[in-house]
């Protein structure tokens, strides 16, 4: 299995395992001035990696192809700019995914066993 996609009334998942290169996700991505910036200042190629992959998820999950402004509030959370998504991004050395709902806050951690 290399994907868990899950939904319920108002909410909806996904998980997928990292197989592809950073370049495959930065891609399929728009990111701003900024994001270019945290992006670049990552030294670990892993870390980039699992950073774009979790908004590649995020991407996803809220069907769109228009740029999505992430911010994050002041406990470092990640929140929607302007969208009424509550929102959780996680990731892990070979795991990355998202939890989008309308109405619920949700978390999301991603654990693998060894």
């Amino acid at each position: 299995m290399d994907s868990l996609y899950w939904e319920d009334e108002g909410g909806k998942g996904k998980i997928f395992l990292i197989n592809q290169d950073e370049n495959y996700y930065k891609s399929r991505l728009i990111l701003s001035e900024q994001e270019e910036n945290i992006l670049n200042k990552m030294p670990r190629a892993n870390n980039r990696l699992q950073w774009l992959c979790s908004r590649y998820a995020l991407k996803q999950l809220i069907e769109t192809d228009t740029y999505v402004e992430l911010k994050k509030d002041a406990y470092g959370s990640p929140f929607l700019h302007e969208m009424d998504y509550h929102i959780s991004l996680s990731h892990n050395q070979s795991w990355a995914g998202g939890f989008v709902h309308k109405k619920k806050k949700v978390g999301l951690i991603i654990v693998t066993g060894k």
